[in-house]
């Protein structure tokens, strides 16, 4: 049985793909209806935020098509 990585993209990576600020796709993660899926890795008051490109993917997708 073989296992894959994800690797996962960091903030600033999503900021650019969606072409927008790197402090939107925080708020999208945090305070959205609709959050983008993201992989809690930090504590404390500033958490760091992972996000799986297969999951974003499916993400914008279904943005799309609302």
């Amino acid at each position: 049985m073989t296992t894959t990585k994800t690797r996962y993209l960091r903030n600033a990576q999503v900021a650019e793909i969606l072409n927008v600020a790197p402090s939107t796709v925080a708020k999208w993660t945090t305070r959205s209806a609709d959050p983008i899926p993201a992989h809690r890795t930090g504590e404390g008051i500033r958490p760091q935020w992972r996000y799986d490109p297969d999951e974003l993917q499916a993400w914008m997708e279904r943005r799309r098509n609302q």
